[in-house]
């Protein structure tokens, strides 16, 4: 069960974090993953015209790595991607993890480094 609160944890901070620069995502609901759409902060450019480039831009900006949504049989038009959080110490997430303050720096830096990366990334586009 405590695997389940961690997951939990930090799908909250990923999506408090992307809806605050206008990312609409889907609440993920015990998995490692959520869908994220970028539809209303990112516009169709050169280099950005559907779900995959999108996903290789921020792969080669910043080296985030997300799948598009037509992966997972979303029309390629929309910028749509899935974004994975599993990238974590366990056992470091399992000791924090029923602290009352638990600093999801300790728990889980690189994903909190990645988003902060993003954020700065969408609002510069």
């Amino acid at each position: 069960m405590d695997s389940r609160k961690i997951l939990k944890l930090i799908a909250n901070f990923l999506h408090k974090e992307l809806t605050s620069v206008g990312v609409r995502c889907n609440l993920a609901q015990g998995g490692f993953y959520m869908i994220c759409d970028f539809t209303d902060v990112i516009k169709k450019t050169n280099k950005i015209v559907d779900g995959k480039t999108l996903c290789n831009a921020i792969l080669n900006d910043i080296g985030i790595a997300m799948l598009p949504g037509s992966d997972f049989g979303f029309n390629n038009e929309l910028f749509l991607s899935r974004i994975e959080f599993v990238d974590f110490d366990g056992i470091q997430a399992l000791k924090l993890i029923n602290k009352r303050n638990i600093d999801l720096s300790k728990m889980c830096p690189k994903i909190i480094k990645g988003i902060d990366k993003l954020k700065e990334w969408i609002k510069n586009q």
